[in-house]
């Protein structure tokens, strides 16, 4: 079973850093407390996996990527997505 922590800041990291799980998510976090909280948690937890999550944009994957997050949600996906409506009628064959 994995773990997956989500965080919205620093102070929340730094309790989750101590239950060492599998992923980390950085919630709507601004680049400079990406920055701040990807050395933490790659000194804490070498092999938990960093992802970004909050807003993100396609434009902003590739800067995502280049600050040290391994992965990513997008929100959008879901959010942006059209729908279509459709329905079954069953017809009685008798």
């Amino acid at each position: 079973t994995a773990i997956e922590i989500e965080v919205r800041n620093i102070e929340e990291l730094q309790a989750a850093l101590k239950v060492v799980p599998d992923m980390i998510m950085l919630d709507n976090m601004k680049d400079q407390e990406v920055v701040a909280c990807v050395p933490l948690i790659r000194k804490a937890c070498p092999r938990c996996k960093i992802e970004g999550s909050g807003g993100v944009e396609r434009e902003r994957l590739k800067q995502l990527a280049d600050l040290g997050v391994d992965c990513v949600s997008v929100g959008a996906l879901t959010r942006k997505a059209t729908f279509v409506d459709i329905s079954m009628k069953i017809i009685s064959a008798s």
